[in-house]
């Protein structure tokens, strides 16, 4: 299916993405493919969310390591973007994944971006 898959994007309001984060062996092909989906065109500025999923299995990969091995910062430079822990087998994650992507769809990058220096200011983690 994959090389179909730019046929879908016409018109796409947000994408998520699923990864499998108890499967570190396959994690450079996820890589690839999200690296080669968000260089289409026609998702220029479209929200992200990752779904890392098996976050239940002991060995999972953190979403902060997710976000370093997938390179998110970089490419996801000019997008919004969030890593939201899973589980689908337990249904762990899931809505709050779904949430958000709600969320970013609503609001532009700088207002997102205003939201989240706000929240990290009242956790005192900002000046």
């Amino acid at each position: 299916m994959r090389p179909h898959w730019k046929y879908y994007f016409l018109d796409t309001a947000g994408l998520v993405f699923v990864v499998d984060s108890g499967d570190g062996k396959r994690l450079d092909e996820a890589r690839k493919e999200l690296h080669q989906i968000l260089r289409n065109h026609s998702l220029k500025g479209v929200p992200l969310v990752i779904l890392a999923n098996k976050q239940d299995l002991p060995g999972a990969l953190s979403p902060e390591t997710l976000c370093q091995k997938l390179d998110l910062r970089r490419v996801c430079d000019g997008r919004v973007w969030f890593i939201q822990p899973c589980s689908a087998t337990m249904g762990v994650g899931l809505e709050e994944g779904f949430r958000k992507m709600v969320y970013l769809m609503k609001n532009p990058l700088r207002q997102t971006q205003e939201d989240i220096k706000i929240k990290m200011r009242l956790r005192g983690h900002y000046p």
